[in-house]
């Protein structure tokens, strides 16, 4: 009985460690996925924790200082500075009408010397001129001797054919009309003359146009000259000039087309001129009359 039951024994244990044996290798499996799937999770919550984003830092904000107005529409006035250079509306060559020896020149006729507007300027030597006078007068004297005289005749061939009562009309040659005519027209031709030589001899005297200065001077005294021949260089003083150029900005500030023309100074637009002589500033008042015409 001893025996039977140790052997019954010892064969339920074998029995038991068999089924214990079978049971280890799930059991192993289901740990190592166990630890599998842990590793993972842990393996992708390191990767998550390493890829956030990194915290902002925000500097501080200064706040500005603003200020605020009403918006309102009102005309103002735009300023445009350029320069330019000064010149005389009129400028012209002084030169003689006749040609003769130069006897007179006046004390203002010099580089930058002031004349006054019909100031005799230079006097050219009236000689000869006076002459051509006096022979225009006797010429006249002389046509107006012979117009006398063809009246007389004409009124005394009127006398005879009316006494000799022909009956018919005599012509106008008979009556001397034409000679009378010819004479009349002698005399203007002589008169015409006579005037043509009272203004050469007046054209002896050079005379300012304008009010002015001198710029340069070309003669003097005993220089002989020819008509045409350039004395000297005079401008006006009653108008200057001067050329501003623009950009295109400025032209749009201004308003001005491209061929401006103002129709009188009162509507031109307005400029202050201003420049700097002998250390103090002149200031004087402008306006835009034209365009340059290209």
């Amino acid at each position: 009985m001893t025996s039977t039951i140790g052997s019954s024994s010892t064969v339920d244990a074998e029995a038991v460690t068999a089924q214990s044996r079978s049971r280890y290798p799930i059991f192993r499996t289901i740990l190592f996925s166990v630890l599998v799937l842990v590793g993972m999770v842990i393996i992708v919550a390191t990767v998550i924790a390493m890829n956030e984003d990194p915290e902002e830092q925000r500097r501080p904000f200064t706040p500005l200082g603003v200020q605020a107005d009403y918006a309102r529409m009102d005309d103002v006035q735009l300023t445009i500075r350029t320069q330019g250079e000064v010149r005389p509306r009129t400028e012209i060559n002084l030169v003689p009408q006749v040609g003769g020896k130069i006897v007179y020149i006046s004390p203002n006729f010099v580089e930058g010397g002031i004349f006054r507007r019909g100031e005799t300027l230079v006097r050219i030597d009236p000689s000869d001129y006076q002459v051509a006078v006096v022979r225009a007068e006797a010429q006249v004297a002389q046509a107006q001797q012979v117009l006398a005289q063809e009246i007389a005749e004409g009124d005394v061939a009127r006398r005879d054919f009316a006494e000799l009562d022909l009956g018919n009309q005599p012509s106008s040659l008979a009556l001397r009309e034409p000679q009378r005519r010819q004479a009349e027209a002698s005399l203007q031709a002589a008169k015409a003359d006579l005037e043509n030589a009272k203004l050469q001899l007046t054209r002896t005297n050079v005379v300012a146009p304008f009010s002015g200065r001198i710029r340069t001077k070309s003669s003097d005294v005993g220089q002989f000259v020819s008509p045409g021949a350039p004395l000297g260089t005079v401008f006006s003083t009653d108008i200057v000039e001067v050329r501003l150029p623009l950009t295109d900005a400025d032209l749009a500030k201004i308003d001005l087309p491209i061929a401006f023309v103002a129709a009188n100074r009162e509507t031109a637009p307005s400029v202050i001129l201003s420049t700097i002589i002998g250390g103090k500033r002149q200031q004087w008042e402008g306006r835009i009359m034209r365009t340059d015409a290209v």
